[in-house]
């Protein structure tokens, strides 16, 4: 699948309200030439996006519909600045792709219908992949959405308050989180610097823009002072044991998710709180389909050793080698739904060994033909080569030198 079919693909097919004419083959095309005073997103050809874009001037080009000229201001500037189109490598209105293509010999931009056809072709294979583990696209949430999302989290916060009325509650309300807390302001200021950073490395790696909001209508995150707090929590209004964790990521069929965790004193719960909110955006991301469970924790812990910083992981990677070894292997490590807990440190260790080898994009590559509904070991052998016999041989040379380091 070519890279340009490949970046449009993860958003879902929905109404784009935009001018359409038709052409002298009886079929539609957006005018682009309408995108005047509209808002939209561009993705240029090295990759990253420009999102709130206002459309100031849409010059018509010569072929039908087309663009030759766009010029754009950003909510944050008063400057309107000129996009080269030959640049472009698609535009989104409201969270859905425009299906566009770049005219080298009319030097214009145009909606390409072969485009728009290849990418529904393509869409309609991933949904029957999913169809299986009735798993789906997340479509694009208009505001309003986000707004009945965010009632839905303010009766959950109001829940709460009165399930656990002894706990003096305040709430902090950033961009994309909403805290529920009995910590104090500096300590939730410090995790708050630590979900930011989190939120923004993942929209890079992932090509997102860090302006565009993921969740259904924020993330919230409820977090206590007290071990025993939590647990009751977790009893009371998610029905679940929290005995033996710090931290639960709670991800929903309909897209919400709610992170519950417990400072304690230990100075690991910056790293839960990141590791745990990583497997929620993994979540949001693209598709409902879940990555194996070897990569999803190595993910999350690769990337809480990235913000947080510390020891903790870089101890369960030798651990974790020491233990491989000393079994003589690591069973169904590679294809089992959980992990064992002893294993985690190997699957930050693996998570790292393929983001090394990446270097045209391979790695994004791969989670997204995951998230597509691909098997892990077809998409690794896909976008890096290598089956999971591979991944064990290649492993199992680092773990001697981890084992050696100790």
């Amino acid at each position: 699948m070519p890279l340009l079919i490949r970046i449009k693909i993860h958003l879902y097919i929905g109404v784009i309200f935009c001018v359409v004419c038709t052409n002298t083959l009886g079929q539609e095309i957006t005018d682009l030439t309408s995108l005047v005073n509209q808002q939209i997103d561009i993705r240029l050809k090295d990759g990253s996006l420009l999102a709130f874009a206002e459309v100031k001037t849409a010059e018509a080009g010569k072929v039908e519909g087309s663009i030759r000229n766009l010029k754009v201001q950003f909510p944050d500037s008063q400057r309107v600045k000129s996009i080269p189109v030959s640049r472009v490598i698609e535009l989104y209105l409201n969270d859905l792709p425009l299906d566009v293509s770049y005219d080298r010999k009319q030097r214009c931009l145009y909606h390409d219908i072969e485009k728009k056809l290849d990418r529904n072709e393509y869409i309609r294979e991933v949904e029957a992949r999913l169809a299986p583990n009735r798993d789906r696209f997340w479509k694009p949430l208009t505001d309003e959405e986000h707004e009945k999302f965010m009632t839905i989290h303010r009766e959950f916060i109001k829940k709460t308050r009165s399930t656990l009325n002894h706990i003096p509650f305040r709430e902090v309300e950033t961009k994309f989180f909403v805290f529920l807390t009995d910590l104090t302001p500096a300590e939730v200021d410090g995790y708050i610097v630590y979900l930011d950073a989190m939120y923004e490395q993942l929209c890079k790696a992932f090509g997102l823009s860090p302006q565009k909001n993921i969740w259904c209508g924020k993330c919230v995150v409820v977090a206590f002072r007290e071990k025993n707090d939590y647990l009751a929590f977790e009893r009371a209004l998610m029905n679940t044991d929290g005995q033996g964790t710090q931290g639960l990521c709670h991800q929903y069929g309909d897209g919400k998710v709610i992170f519950v965790g417990f400072r304690g004193d230990n100075g690991y719960f910056g790293h839960v709180l990141v590791h745990e909110t990583t497997h929620g955006f993994i979540h949001r991301y693209m598709t409902s389909a879940r990555p194996p469970s070897w990569l999803h924790e190595g993910m999350a812990d690769w990337l809480a050793d990235a913000i947080v910083k510390g020891e903790q992981i870089r101890r369960e990677q030798i651990n974790s080698a020491i233990t491989i070894i000393r079994n003589n292997g690591w069973g169904d490590f590679l294809t089992t739904d959980r992990i064992a807990g002893e294993h985690y440190g190997a699957a930050s260790t693996m998570v790292q060994m393929l983001l090394e080898r990446s270097k045209k994009g391979e790695f994004k590559n791969f989670f997204d033909g995951i998230k597509e509904g691909k098997p892990a070991d077809q998409s690794l052998k896909e976008n890096f080569g290598l089956s999971y016999q591979d991944l064990k041989i290649m492993y199992a040379q680092i773990a001697a030198r981890l084992a050696r380091s100790k």
